[in-house]
């Protein structure tokens, strides 16, 4: 496991950025959706971002991006934009050509069913990302619904992991692409550098 991608998400603010690249995670995900506690979107984080921008993946996070969010995001410094929500092939293909940032099309998993559209993306999406049904909720779904599909693309594990449950998950999916937001915070929206350094040595070892 040692060559495992880890992807911090939900960072907020430069410290914790730091401290995840100095611990050698390989993404940030930064959140821009107004329903999260992670949410960013009203602050402004492009000195932040000018600071690690060529130092590890930056990943701006949306729900069904609406266009104005889009235009902004394009303006900044990321190498990728992670879409969640309902948003269809051609609409994300827009979306890339508007950025011209590399695509993780972002799927909630309850039941082997919620895997019946992924392959509609397969041409368009450099990554996929399997989540539990709620996103940020800090709850895993079954991974063996990953396990009985073939998948025909790399794709991030997320959904309640943390350090306790990350060497479990990774020997049942296969995946050696890990993302981690709420497994790795003291309370909701504030990470926790302990977490962070333990959940990334348990993933690599």
């Amino acid at each position: 496991m040692k060559d495992t991608v880890i992807k911090i998400c939900g960072i907020t603010d430069l410290e914790s950025a730091e401290f995840c690249i100095d611990q050698n995670a390989n993404y940030l995900g930064f959140v821009f959706y107004e329903h999260s506690p992670r949410n960013i979107m009203n602050k402004n984080i492009s000195e932040t971002l000018e600071k690690i921008k060529n130092r590890i993946n930056l990943v701006a996070v949306t729900n069904d991006p609406s266009e104005p969010l889009i235009e902004k995001i394009s303006n900044l410094p990321f190498n990728f934009i992670q879409v969640h929500g309902s948003v269809l092939p051609d609409k994300l293909a827009e979306i890339k050509n508007a950025t011209g940032m590399r695509i993780i099309k972002a799927f909630n998993i309850l039941s082997s069913v919620d895997l019946n559209d992924v392959i509609e993306y397969q041409d368009i999406a450099d990554f996929y990302l399997f989540d539990s049904k709620s996103s940020g909720s800090g709850k895993v779904f079954d991974w063996d619904i990953l396990r009985d599909r073939e998948i025909n693309k790399d794709f991030f594990l997320s959904g309640g992991l943390n350090p306790d449950n990350i060497s479990k998950a990774i020997e049942k999916t296969g995946t050696k692409y890990i993302d981690v937001s709420s497994g790795v915070e003291q309370r909701v929206g504030i990470k926790d550098k302990k977490l962070i350094e333990q959940f990334i040595l348990n993933a690599r070892t």
